[in-house]
């Protein structure tokens, strides 16, 4: 299944923070699951809202939040995420 995490920044952590954490953390267990393919795409948020998304391969729901809640950024307390299944746009809904 697919999942889309999309982060939002804690309470009183500002942008600055965020870029910082982001700039001064390599985080290996990221990479190792981007390389791995669990990690599919990884966006960067513009605008008002600062964060990441993700676009991920997991068994089921419970398994993406146990990634999510486990990722060094979300154990910081700099960002935490929303998680939410997806899936293609269903073609046969645009005949009529």
């Amino acid at each position: 299944m697919q999942f889309l995490l999309n982060s939002r920044l804690r309470p009183g952590v500002t942008r600055e923070q965020f870029i910082e954490h982001i700039r001064d953390n390599r985080d290996d267990q990221v990479w190792d699951l981007v390389r791995t393919g669990i990690i599919q795409h990884w966006l960067w948020k513009v605008g008002d809202a600062p964060g990441i998304v993700l676009l991920i391969n997991c068994e089921n729901a419970e398994e993406a939040r146990t990634l999510a809640e486990s990722a060094p950024i979300v154990k910081r307390g700099i960002v935490e995420f929303d998680v939410d299944p997806i899936d293609p746009f269903p073609a046969p809904l645009l005949s009529s």
